[in-house]
Formats: C-alpha cells, sequence, structure tokens
C-alpha cells in the first residue's frame, strides 16, 4: 500500500510500467529459453547420459538448468530495467543527475553501466538471481510435470494421467484446464521458494542504480554485504519478503497461460 502510494505520488501511473518496454520485449525470448533447455536436458537426462536419474530428479535437474542459463543471460535486462525505474523515479537531485547522464533509454544505461563498471556492472547481483532462479525454476517445472497430471486425473475420473500424451486426447478440455491450472500452481511454487534471493537481487541491482545517481553512498561489496544491509534497513527477515502477495496474486494467472500456450504451441507443431 505505502510502497503503490508513493510511486503514483512521484510518476503517476506511468510510474507502474517505468523500464517495462524493455524486458517486455525480452520476455518471449526469456521464456523460449527457459523451456528450450528444460526439454533438452531433461531429453539429455532421459538418455544414456544419466540412467540412474529418476524421473523426478531428472525433471528439478532440468529444471535447474533452465533457471540457471536464464539468469544469466537475461541479468542485464533485469538490471537495466531496475535502472531505469531507479533514475526516472528517484528524488529531484537523482533525476537531475539520470538526466544529465542521459540515462533515458535502455541502450543509454546499458551504455553507462558499461563505460563505468565495466561487463562486471551488467552482472551486479547476479549470484542471488541465478541460485534463485536455478531453485525456482527446477521447482516451477517439476511441480508442473506432477500437477498437471494429477489435476487431469481429478477432472477425468479414472483417466491416467499421461492418457492422450503424444496421441489422440479423449478429453482435450480437461486437459487444457489441468494444463492452466497446473501452470497456476507451479508459478506460485515458483515464487515461494525464490522470492528472498529474488527480492536480494533486486536491492543490489537498485542500490547499484542509487549510487550512480548519488542518492546513495555506495554499491554493495558482495551479497552478503548486500544481505546485511538489507535485513539492517528492512527490519529483519520481513524485508526479503515484502512484496510476495502480489506477485503471488501475478505468477498464478501469468505461468497458467505460458504453460497453456507452451503446451498449445508445441501440440500444434507436432501436427504439422
Amino acid at each position: 500500500g505505502g510502497a503503490l502510494r508513493t510511486l503514483l505520488s512521484q510518476g503517476g501511473v506511468r510510474a507502474l510500467y517505468a523500464g517495462l518496454a524493455f524486458p517486455l520485449a525480452a520476455k518471449g525470448a526469456e521464456q523460449a529459453l527457459a523451456f528450450g533447455v528444460n526439454a533438452g536436458a531433461l531429453a539429455a537426462l532421459r538418455g544414456a547420459h544419466a540412467p540412474w536419474l529418476g524421473e523426478g530428479a531428472a525433471q528439478f535437474a532440468a529444471g535447474a538448468a533452465a533457471g540457471v542459463t536464464v539468469a544469466v543471460a537475461m541479468h542485464p535486462v533485469r538490471l537495466v530495467k531496475t535502472q531505469l525505474q531507479i533514475f526516472k523515479f528517484s528524488d529531484d537531485r537523482g533525476r537531475a543527475r539520470a538526466r544529465a547522464a542521459y540515462l533515458a533509454t535502455p541502450t543509454a544505461c546499458a551504455w553507462h553501466t558499461l563505460r563505468r563498471h565495466g561487463m562486471a556492472g551488467l552482472y551486479r547481483g547476479v549470484a542471488p538471481a541465478a541460485l534463485g532462479d536455478g531453485v525456482s525454476y527446477a521447482v516451477r517445472f517439476a511441480t508442473y510435470a506432477r500437477a498437471e497430471g494429477a489435476l487431469y486425473a481429478l477432472l477425468v475420473p479414472g483417466a491416467a494421467a499421461d492418457e492422450g500424451i503424444g496421441g489422440h486426447e479423449a478429453h482435450p478440455a480437461a486437459r487444457l484446464a489441468a494444463q492452466c491450472g497446473a501452470g497456476a500452481i507451479a508459478g506460485v511454487a515458483n515464487w515461494l521458494v525464490s522470492y528472498p534471493l529474488d527480492t536480494l537481487a533486486a536491492q543490489m541491482m537498485a542500490q547499484a542504480a542509487r549510487a550512480d545517481t548519488g542518492t546513495a553512498a555506495a554499491r554493495d561489496a558482495s551479497s552478503t554485504a548486500a544481505l546485511r544491509r538489507v535485513l539492517r534497513e528492512g527490519g529483519g527477515q520481513a524485508a526479503l519478503w515484502r512484496g510476495l502477495t502480489p506477485a503471488l496474486l501475478r505468477a498464478a494467472p501469468t505461468n497458467g497461460l505460458i504453460f497453456l500456450t507452451y503446451e498449445v504451441c508445441m501440440q500444434w507443431l507436432a501436427a504439422v
């Protein structure tokens, strides 16, 4: 409530969408990368490369590989999004310095960081992000696989969880509902396990942006230093979970649609 009021008072409704265009344009690529790496890793782990792995462990490991890949590949995009929000809607002095540095576009923000801090600057906070995404994507894909079969069996009593997969679907509406519902469950599980690490990574990126505008004394020296600062300034461990409710409310429908879209597209491509 308080954060929303502050954001709206400083930048209006536009503040809610500051820096959105750049990551939104990359969101499709991010999900394509995640699903592609997950599918490739799962196929490899199911094959002769890891015959000792059970199905559940293979799904978890493949999801973890997808998460780490996404975190490393997309971290600069997330950093620039954070910079745009900080530069545009900080206090007057911060905005003035941002304007003086021409930090009005994603490209300008990226070049500013490269000039001042090199490639390391674009990957500020990547360690907790990679750890968080590795765990969250592992949980996300493994949860989806289990939940989708369970929901289908619940919607169609007596049917096997994998009935119709790869062939004729006897109950297509039930399958679509199960896929959407399982995606929603997977999205919520994703955020529940990764939220503290995601918060830490976001705080590191925000602190770096504030330091560049002169509204913070210095960048965090390490992930550990950032954690101590967040706990100190935020009043303890609750600071790592702040904002979880809106994240969960967003994650359920978003992931339901993402997984449903993926499954429908894969079925269409298989039929072509």
